[in-house]
């Protein structure tokens, strides 16, 4: 087996181990790639134009797209997961995405970051 057929294979038994549709977790899983990394394109993009509003949706979709099949699993009333996965999985991210929102609406860190930022961008482009 390939490398790819053996992953979805391991998706599909950590479904039915879960006790939810394997077609629409691994549907779920594989979905949320490439929104992933538009999300962090977002994020980046936000920082890079020092666009707040830009910079915040993009994080808070990121985490939402990150925790989205495990969200369906506890929705959809899965089994073999503990709670404190949970908590993990779904709790830290939002915690932490918090934490950080936070501190973006200090104009002294955000600046100060930005500074930064555009230092490391300028060394690069000396060379």
């Amino acid at each position: 087996m390939s490398i790819f057929s053996d992953f979805i294979a391991g998706l599909v038994r950590d479904a039915q181990s879960f006790g939810v549709s394997p077609t629409i977790f691994v549907a779920l899983y594989l979905s949320t790639w490439p929104l992933w990394y538009y999300t962090m394109w977002r994020v980046v993009s936000g920082w890079h134009n020092k666009d707040r509003s830009k910079m915040v949706r993009g994080v808070w979709s990121n985490r939402f797209v990150t925790v989205l099949p495990y969200a369906y699993v506890l929705i959809a009333g899965g089994k073999g997961m503990p709670w404190t996965w949970y908590a993990f999985a779904v709790g830290v991210p939002l915690v932490t995405t918090s934490m950080f929102l936070h501190k973006t609406k200090d104009d002294v860190w955000m600046d100060k970051w930005w500074d930064k930022y555009s230092a490391v961008l300028t060394k690069f482009k000396r060379h």
